[in-house]
């Protein structure tokens, strides 16, 4: 079974899905003047980059952070040009920066992949200049909702994801209290609703085919439960009600 819920290609394609949420991610760091802004657990460098043209102040400097070779060796083949962006193959539990240097830090889907959060807040705390934003976006694992499957199906492939495909499932809903705990202030939330149209979008989005034969491989599916989930969800496709969903949370704190 496959440990890790992402790859290039699945960050590559669900940038367009995301489009509106992201660009409401960015706006807390859109009033920065100078200094340093990072990404952490950055993947393929997308949303750095998108950044760094959207707010295109020569005041601002700009950083990914990712622990994946793969992935800072694909955003570095696509910042030609851009030489205030810079990506660093570092942990994040360890960040590349001196303290209190860092003027604004956003993380898109990270801490659902780590066992121990609070290792990134001390360093996000560590590195963030006083007074300065921290962005959080999240999935809410256990949201998930499939409109063209029995509702118990749906709930089994949510506690799925949440329990055992990902290490921290419920990194989402922790939110408020682990950023309150750490030290951070004055949060604010945003819940927005993350809806797949078609069969293919809850393939790209929501790996739906991927995780239902992960099942199977782990014994939570037998292989009739596969085939007919495949077979409902082509169903609803042709008629037009194959709908998924899931909550995406975005969390604005100040150090």
């Amino acid at each position: 079974m496959s440990e890790k819920h992402y790859t290039i290609s699945y960050l590559e394609n669900t940038q367009q899905l995301m489009k509106d949420l992201k660009m409401q991610s960015y706006s807390p760091l859109g009033n920065i003047e100078e200094g340093l802004i990072a990404d952490i657990g950055c993947g393929v460098g997308a949303d750095v980059l998108n950044m760094a043209k959207l707010f295109a102040n020569p005041h601002l400097q700009w950083a990914g952070v990712d622990h994946d070779a793969q992935m800072i060796a694909k955003a570095n083949s696509q910042k030609e040009g851009m030489d205030r962006v810079q990506f660093y193959q570092s942990e994040v539990s360890a960040l590349p920066f001196d303290s209190e240097s860092v003027s604004g830090m956003r993380a898109e889907r990270l801490l659902q992949h780590i066992a121990q959060p609070e290792t990134v807040y001390a360093e996000v705390l560590r590195c963030l200049k006083k007074d300065r934003p921290f962005v959080v976006v999240e999935t809410d694992w256990q949201s998930i909702s499939f409109y063209s499957v029995a509702a118990e199906t749906s709930q089994q492939i949510a506690d799925f994801y949440t329990h055992t495909k990902v290490k921290n499932g419920l990194a989402a809903r922790k939110l408020n209290t682990e950023l309150r705990q750490a030290g951070f202030r004055d949060l604010q939330f945003k819940v927005i609703p993350m809806v797949t149209y078609s069969y293919e979008e809850a393939k790209m989005f929501l790996w739906v085919d991927k995780m239902i034969a992960e099942m199977q491989e782990l014994g939570l599916l037998c292989h009739d439960q596969k085939n007919q989930l495949r077979q409902e969800f082509e169903i609803g496709d042709k008629a037009g009600y194959c709908v998924g969903s899931s909550n995406m949370v975005i969390a604005t704190s100040i150090k």
